[in-house]
């Protein structure tokens, strides 16, 4: 074997050896990442999040169309014909004061979020709130639901 066929082995071998280099840099934090994710006890399947879908497809008839809905995902509401905000602004007093005033009814969604990273705007919902169940469904022990929803000491809404 010649010196420019050593050569070439050499350059051939040194770059499959750097590009597996640059493939474990980027891959190798993901790899560390994976257990980590899966052991995220606050996440669910994908089962869970399609109950829930499913749940406001065939349900949200039951909110009179007069009513806002205050959910984390105004957008599947708005695709069954329902007005709706998102979950937050039920923190806003003026605003569900005014809303209050413009529509028939205030209806909080307690849905798939209200089990998330997001779930302290759930949990004080009924310090701040009087609510009465629309329509209730659990899913392995997951409690989803509409309510409405009056504000506590305050004949405003």
């Amino acid at each position: 074997m010649n010196r420019h066929k050593k050569i070439a082995i050499g350059k051939s071998v040194a770059g499959v050896l750097l590009v597996l280099l640059i493939l474990a840099l980027i891959f190798y934090p993901i790899y560390i990442l994976i257990p980590k994710l899966s052991s995220n006890t606050n996440l669910f399947p994908g089962e869970t999040a399609r109950f829930y879908q499913n749940f406001v497809y065939n349900s949200s008839n039951a909110i009179p169309a007069n009513c806002i809905v205050f959910t984390f995902d105004p957008a599947l509401f708005s695709l069954n014909n329902r007005t709706s905000m998102q979950f937050v602004n039920l923190y806003n007093s003026s605003l569900v004061f005014n809303l209050s005033k413009q529509y028939s009814c205030l209806v909080a969604d307690y849905g798939y979020w209200c089990y998330t990273q997001y779930s302290y705007y759930c949990a004080n919902l009924s310090q701040h709130y009087e609510m009465d169940p629309i329509k209730i469904i659990n899913d392995n022990g997951i409690k989803f639901g509409f309510y409405y929803i009056r504000m506590k000491n305050s004949s405003r809404t």
